[in-house]
């Protein structure tokens, strides 16, 4: 990040009654009840994508039986 934009956001925290940068600082800070992990997203996307894989393979087999 530029140094000169890190500088004025620590200008705008230090100044009494900006709350500008404090406010979204501070929600950085909280935990959100919507946040996963990273490892929690990535078996989701696998449980997803091994369902389609599944749901493709029934419609191969349909479509191999056809021309049985």
């Amino acid at each position: 990040m530029d140094p000169s934009v890190d500088a004025a956001m620590l200008n705008d925290l230090s100044e009494p009654g900006n709350s500008r940068y404090k406010d979204l600082l501070e929600s950085s800070r909280q935990p959100s009840e919507n946040l996963i992990t990273w490892e929690e997203s990535i078996n989701l996307n696998m449980k997803e994508h091994l369902s389609l894989i599944k749901e493709n393979q029934v419609s191969i087999n349909k479509v191999l039986e056809l021309f049985a």
